[in-house]
């Protein structure tokens, strides 16, 4: 054939958009039977009906595939089902047209009348290992084929069946029906939420499957629920609920496809982005090179999602971080881990952890404080602690020039022969139309007041419930729960000895209930802990340094036990169990309390009552018990406690507002915090329903948690007017306070620096606070009873315990 002939023959040829493979056929493709188009024209997507052939890479079969379902949509991927066996039958799933132009022989007339048995064996259709296969069809090509995966980590991928070119602009990935089921089908099989030993087994599987991707000099930006693969040891056809439950070393976590492997080398100049969990730098609010960070902050969110039972809420509106803490969604977990998902999921990439295994590293030092200061769980030996306490409150430099009336109220009682305090913030509702905020502020006080006459009786109900858990998991171990002096034969002895009728003195408590009082009032008292030591730590551990994982052999270390973490596979989700312990019941009887003081005051004044509820006096209130070694703390309303312990500051608490709340039922994070009037309480103090022209009290549904305090920790509660004008934005005050609290050991001067933050950014709400700081006791002194009790103690003194 001469040259002009082969140019001929080469110019009557065209590329098939579908597979790639040059036809001499001009309508249909001689390889996959695809109608042709022009090269430059668009193809379209794949939609359910249409019809499209592959080859598999390993077995080199072509076969025919309907689509019968989109599951994914998107701009630039679809994912779908597709039908591949027709079952034998013309007509079934595809027409002799169809079947003869993708070039696959047709049944003739006899074979259709046949059985199915038979036409099966006429059709020359190869069958895959299911009826139906996964396909998803991307706008750009994955970064890298199969076969540029490192040997390590093939094991780590599921890998298409097939793989082709839709046209200039597109490709297509054919996947057999995978093992296992996809992280979120998994966790939604559960029915319910899962513990923090689950949670952390998982995410320490991501990470040793992370960390072997790093080594590989790959990087991976697809880490999501929806991405990732959870194989159990003996995969069946049982559904998820009915499964066996395997330990959490026993299951395999792979990722599906090869889409979103980098190569950490070469400069990343496109990139699949995730809602939730792709890192800012993502969407550009953020600086620094696309590297390994992007990894290390997915492993964050997920480990958010694998306990928050959902995506973290973020969006444009918060840098595309986490806007509220993880507690808001586990209230009852101890806390401890917001300084590991902090540290994964910071703005700025150099602020986050420098690699996978500074990760895992941080992560069972979270574990390990989580565990430590878990309330159930009893530690053979505990620290001997030393509390310093302050109140104060001031009525606002903006607020004191429109109102005269501080709507703030605190409230301390402490008494050290019973190694017991309680602590109350209010802040009353300003736009109260029956009644003022100032007045429910105030009833909170006093109902305190009243209530801690009876610290007696609680005392004994402390006792006698510590005794009892002893009993039930150690007798032997009884003896040490108890407090110093206090022999187990002579407990009911000493029991009686406690006098509830005993009065106060002004030594023993501090209230501010006034609200014509502007000027602030500040007290500071010294509560003393005597429970024996914890085990030694290292150098710098006492002055609060990042706890140390690696304990003595009387300590558990965390990985050891979450190797015994069990995920169930069956259980149902529900709320948190409620806290029954005789100090969260003395707090709800203090709420209680407060808010049928509430109601008789309104029926007293305004009955028959025929307003609106909601423009009933209210406040917010956040109160504290502390005893022993242990904190009790509830909250109602926007009102917050932070725990400040080695250069991190955590919320505590969660706010009662309509912007978090729809945040928790699900809602998207920008959605919620546009929402017109979104500070708008949903739950505080003076909550009631009208009978009959009269109020009728509702009993308060308070937040509450109990946790084990450590030497070095810092508590602050307060009002939202220190957070609100303690920095031009939420972060910024909080970063300003936390400036604070670490620089100002003494807490009484602390609040009044942290009145003076709020009044130099504008002062405009009033301003309520308590600060408490905890020390490890080393002064030798035998019991509560004859230790130091000072208002203001000196600094000398409480600098020598810290």
């Amino acid at each position: 054939m001469s040259s002009t002939e082969n140019a001929t023959a080469k110019s009557e040829t065209v590329t098939c958009p579908n597979c790639g493979a040059e036809s001499s056929d001009l309508e249909w493709c001689d390889a996959c039977g695809s109608q042709l188009n022009p090269p430059s024209a668009s193809i379209a997507w794949l939609e359910v009906g249409s019809v499209f052939a592959f080859t598999g890479e390993s077995d080199e079969k072509k076969r025919l595939a309907r689509v019968v379902d989109l599951t994914e949509v998107y701009s630039t991927r679809r994912v779908g089902i597709a039908q591949v066996c027709p079952e034998g039958m013309e007509g079934r799933f595809f027409s002799r047209e169809e079947l003869s132009r993708h070039g696959f022989k047709a049944p003739d007339e006899e074979a259709e009348l046949a059985e199915s048995s038979s036409d099966a064996e006429t059709c020359e259709f190869p069958t895959m290992s299911g009826e139906s296969v996964l396909f998803e069809e991307t706008l750009n090509e994955p970064s890298l084929q199969p076969t540029h995966l490192p040997e390590e980590v093939l094991d780590l991928v599921y890998t298409p069946f097939a793989r082709m070119k839709r046209g200039p602009e597109r490709s297509l990935e054919v996947f057999e029906s995978p093992e296992g089921h996809p992280l979120q089908e998994y966790l939604e099989g559960l029915e319910r939420l899962l513990t923090l030993e689950e949670a952390a087994g998982v995410a320490l599987l991501l990470m040793d499957a992370v960390e072997r991707v790093h080594a590989s000099g790959l990087l991976h930006f697809q880490i999501c629920p929806w991405t990732i693969r959870v194989i159990t040891p003996e995969e069946s056809e049982e559904p998820i609920e009915e499964a066996s439950t395997p330990s959490v070393d026993e299951l395999r976590l792979v990722f599906e496809g090869i889409r979103g492997f980098y190569k950490a080398e070469e400069e990343i100049r496109s990139h699949p982005v995730i809602m939730g969990f792709s890192p800012p730098e993502f969407f550009g609010r953020s600086q620094g090179p696309l590297d390994h960070h992007a990894d290390i902050f997915a492993i964050g969110m997920l480990f958010y999602y694998l306990l928050a039972g959902g995506p973290p809420p973020s969006g444009s509106l918060t840098r595309n971080t986490p806007c509220l803490p993880l507690r808001a969604f586990r209230f009852a977990m101890p806390p401890g881990l917001q300084p590991f998902i902090d540290g994964c999921t910071h703005p700025e990439p150099s602020e986050r952890f420098e690699t996978v295994a500074e990760t895992r590293k941080g992560l069972l030092a979270a574990l390990d404080v989580a565990h430590r200061r878990d309330a159930n769980r009893r530690s053979e030996a505990q620290q001997r602690l030393s509390f310093y306490c302050a109140v104060d409150r001031h009525i606002g430099i903006g607020k004191g020039r429109r109102s005269p009336i501080n709507q703030d109220s605190v409230f301390m009682g402490h008494d050290p022969d019973l190694n017991l305090a309680l602590i109350a913030v209010g802040d009353g509702v300003s736009t109260a139309s029956f009644g003022s905020g100032d007045i429910a502020s105030n009833l909170l006080i006093e109902a305190c007041s009243d209530s801690w006459s009876k610290r007696h009786d609680l005392k004994q109900q402390l006792v006698a419930y510590a005794r009892a858990e002893a009993e039930a998991d150690d007798p032997i171990a009884l003896e040490a729960t108890l407090p110093d002096g206090i022999d187990v034969a002579s407990l009911s002895e000493e029991e009686r000895a406690l006098d509830p009728e005993a009065t106060l003195d002004s030594n023993e408590l501090l209230a501010i209930p006034d609200a014509d009082v502007e000027a602030p009032a500040a007290g500071e008292e010294t509560l003393d802990s005597e429970d024996s030591e914890l085990p030694e730590q290292k150098a710098g551990d006492a002055e609060g340094d990042e706890p140390n994982p690696t304990l003595d052999e009387s300590h558990t270390p965390p990985e050891r036990e979450l190797l015994r973490g069990r995920i169930g596979l069956t259980g149902n989700r529900s709320a948190p169990p409620l806290l029954e312990t005789p100090a969260a019941q003395f707090i709800r009887d203090v709420l209680t309390d407060a808010n049928d003081s509430i109601s008789a005051h309104i029926n007293e004044r305004f009955a028959p009552f025929n307003g609106p509820v909601h423009e009933v006096m209210g406040t917010t209130s956040i109160t504290a018990i502390l005893h022993d070694d242990l904190i009790t703390l509830s909250s109602l309303g926007d009102s917050r406690a932070y725990l400040l312990r080695n250069g991190h500051m955590e919320r505590l608490t969660r706010d009662h507002n309509l912007t978090t709340l729809r945040m928790i039922e699900g809602f998207s994070a920008d959605e919620s915090l546009l929402l017109p009037h979104g500070k708008a309480l949903a739950r505080c103090l003076g909550t009631f329903q009208v009978t009959q022209g009269r109020l009728k009290a509702i009993k308060p549904e308070p937040d509450l948690v109990t946790f084990r305090l450590m030497a070095g920790d810092t508590i602050l509660l307060t009002t939202d007017g220190l957070i609100d004008f303690g920095g031009p934005t939420e972060a910024a005050a909080e970063r300003n306070i936390q400036t604070i609290l670490e620089a100002e050991e003494i807490p009484s001067i602390a609040c009044l620096k942290l009145i003076v933050l709020a009044n130099e950014g504008g002062g405009e709400d009033n301003i309520g606070m308590s600060v408490i700081r905890v020390t490890e006791r080393k002064d030798g002194a035998g019991g509560f009873r004859g230790a130091l009790v000072q208002a203001f103690p000196p600094t000398a003194l409480l600098r020598s315990n810290a």
